[in-house]
């Protein structure tokens, strides 16, 4: 299941993804106007570190549990990679777990 919210202030609209009643994934685009990638990311650095991966146009921080990421224009992505993981090995391939998800996400629009 999905849940879309539209923000006020910062947020201008945000994405959670549900599986068996668990969150595991969130997607939240920035108002790019009051907050900027690299506010995000020196903001993330400073909190948890230098990301795990870093490129031009993005960046991740990652541990056992949780992964999140932030992109360009400014968007910031939060994984609970327990049921992610889970989700993922069942459809052997992120394409087919994106492909249910794109699905999903249609139905429920």
């Amino acid at each position: 299941d999905i849940i879309t919210a539209e923000g006020l202030g910062f947020v201008k609209l945000a994405y959670f993804h549900f599986h068996k009643d668990q969150l595991f994934q969130i997607y939240i685009k920035i108002s790019e106007d009051k907050i900027g990638y690299y506010l995000l990311l020196k903001s993330l650095t400073q909190k948890y570190g230098n990301p795990s991966d870093l490129k031009p146009k993005k960046a991740f921080w990652i541990n056992d549990k949780v992964k999140i990421a932030i992109e360009k224009p400014c968007i910031i992505k939060y994984q609970y990679l327990p049921v992610w993981n889970e989700l993922v090995s069942k459809d052997a391939t992120s394409d087919t777990l994106m492909n249910k998800l794109r699905e999903d996400f249609l139905k429920n629009f």
